[in-house]
Order: C-alpha cells, then sequence, then structure tokens
C-alpha cells in the first residue's frame, strides 16, 4: 500500500480452496505468478480493456490462519472509470465468499473504513469518495496522465523513470 494505489482487504471464513476456486471461474480473473517470494500467497489479476485490479490470495493470518484474506488494489493512474469498476468487483467477491470489506488507506474522516455484507451501498460511497481523495493526491504529485498499470508499473512509469531521464 502506497501512494500509487487503492487498496482494500476482503477477509472470509471460506476456505483457500473455495475462495481459490472462486476466483479462478470469475470471467476476466487470470492466475499470475507471485509478486513477492511467498508460496502461500496466491496471485491474480482482474483485467478488461481499460483496468487492471491485482489481487492476492492469501489465509488470514491475523485471524490464526481460519479462512482467508483476499487483497485486491489498483493503480490511481487508471482512469477515472476503475472507481466504479473496483467497487463492483469489491462488492461481487465480498456476496460471494461472505466476505467483510476493510479499506486499507484513509477514508474521509467522518467515514466508516469496515463494512459488512450489509453495508455494500455505504462502502461504494465511502470507497470512492477515499479514491477521489487519494487520487488527488497522486495527481498533485504525479500529474494526471492516465495509464493502464499494475501498481509496480505505475511506480516504475511515473517514479523510476522519471528519475533516470
Amino acid at each position: 500500500m502506497g501512494a500509487e494505489d487503492f487498496q482494500i482487504t476482503l477477509y472470509s471464513n471460506v476456505s483457500i480452496q473455495e475462495a481459490q476456486q472462486t476466483l479462478e471461474s470469475w470471467p476476466q480473473v487470470r492466475t499470475v505468478p507471485p509478486m513477492y517470494n511467498m508460496p502461500s500467497i496466491n496471485c491474480f489479476v482482474y483485467e478488461d480493456d481499460e483496468h487492471l485490479v491485482e489481487i492476492l490470495l492469501d489465509r488470514d493470518r491475523d485471524n490464526g490462519e481460519k479462512g482467508i484474506s483476499l487483497d485486491c488494489r489498483f493503480a490511481l493512474c487508471h482512469p477515472d472509470s476503475v472507481d466504479e469498476c473496483f467497487t463492483r468487483l469489491a462488492i461481487a467477491f465480498a456476496n460471494r465468499l461472505h466476505a467483510l470489506i476493510t479499506i486499507r488507506d484513509e477514508v474521509p474522516e467522518s467515514d466508516a473504513y469496515k463494512f459488512d455484507i450489509y453495508e455494500m451501498d455505504q462502502f461504494r460511497d465511502v470507497a470512492k469518495r477515499a479514491i477521489c481523495m487519494k487520487r488527488h493526491f497522486w495527481q498533485t504529485d504525479f500529474g494526471s496522465e492516465r495509464a493502464r498499470l499494475t501498481s509496480a508499473g505505475a511506480i516504475k512509469h511515473f517514479i523510476v523513470d522519471r528519475l533516470n531521464q
């Protein structure tokens, strides 16, 4: 979780196998090589013509490894249409996996950051406000250029490559 992305985590009591089967059967979700040298983490990406959403599936280590955690993030350089795509995808995952959602980034001061399955409309509204707030900071520092990149790709394109010019 850095300046370049927006991230949420879903927590569910389903087995890691059930969650993995759910993701593998999801349209436009594919397995990708691990991003980290951690064999227990399963990596996926949701991809359509305009958006990339990175997904990490792991055991819920904060809950004695009962259930799963599903981290979902996207780079803030995406077009604004990612806001609706991302929240819709998160809600669909939460419904399918009977999951709670936690926004891992700053939310506006008066807003909640944890949501159960019955608070998905509230999640959508709060997430969109939080995304707009974080995107504003990103654009202030790195400009308003739009790109369909992973978080690592955004760091490379907007930070590393510019430092090397």
